[in-house]
């Protein structure tokens, strides 16, 4: 059984985007995500080595090409070696299908005209001694884009209103926990929606906006949290990952004591 990648609604999109136009910047892309443009290119990275994302191809019309025929033939009952070396030597086969039920195979070609459409077709017949032809129509679905699994990708306003059994309230310090249990699947550890929260006491303040990008990992912030403030506002842009915690409250209690304030 071949092995699923775990992929969330954000994996989801980056899918969907792909199979509309695979020739898409990464800047773009991010943008139709809502993603950064460093988050994205991560992102599709993974999907790339996992083997979600396996290529990317020229999508051809084949009756530009002259070929304004497309048929659907069933081939009957016949050893799967001779088949598979017939479809070899038959370039206008552009789909092959193996099926279990009456058939053996279930092709779909592409030809020139009805004389060709004869001559491919009557090869098959003669092989198998039985086979079926239907002309095929404009397809009302062709190349669907598939993200994953139906119910798979939920939005975030989806997942945020989910229902679930409310645990006991407990307090902890820090919400670095994800990080220290980042490996237990027993789901007793959920990462929350995303709030805001205030270390220092203060409701307003200002200065120069400097911003830090950064995908699962925290070391960037605690490098910045740890140099002087100099009445500087850190924007912390994780690239809206949920699986890892990048500012808790160690970070913020830090920052709040060098700079005087965090939020």
């Amino acid at each position: 059984m071949t092995e699923t990648c775990e992929c969330d609604s954000y994996d989801g999109r980056i899918l969907a985007e792909l199979q509309k136009d695979a020739r898409i910047t990464m800047a773009e892309l991010g943008r139709r995500v809502h993603l950064s443009q460093p988050a994205v290119t991560e992102r599709v990275r993974k999907l790339e080595l996992n083997g979600v994302i396996k290529g990317y191809r020229a999508e051809v019309d084949l009756t530009r090409l002259g070929y304004g025929i497309r048929a659907i033939v069933r081939v009957g009952r016949v050893e799967y070696a001779r088949v598979v070396k017939l479809i070899e030597q038959t370039p206008e086969v552009i789909n092959a299908y193996n099926v279990t039920g009456d058939d053996s195979w279930v092709l779909e070609i592409a030809v020139i005209d009805v004389s060709h459409l004869d001559a491919v077709v009557t090869k098959f017949c003669i092989l198998t001694g039985n086979c079926y032809l239907h002309r095929a129509q404009r397809p009302p679905r062709e190349r669907h884009r598939v993200a994953g699994p139906q119910g798979k990708y939920q939005t975030y306003h989806q997942e945020s209103h989910r229902k679930m059994t409310r645990p006991a309230t407990l307090s902890f310090a820090t919400c670095d926990l994800c990080d220290t249990h980042k490996n237990d699947n027993s789901g007793a550890f959920r990462v929350l929606p995303p709030v805001f929260k205030d270390f220092g006491g203060l409701q307003k303040f200002s200065g120069l906006v400097v911003t830090v990008k950064c995908f699962e990992d925290n070391s960037l912030v605690k490098a910045a949290v740890d140099s002087p403030g100099e009445g500087r506002v850190l924007v912390v842009d994780g690239g809206a990952s949920l699986r890892r915690a990048l500012l808790g409250g160690n970070l913020g209690a830090a920052a709040a004591k060098m700079a005087g304030r965090a939020s």
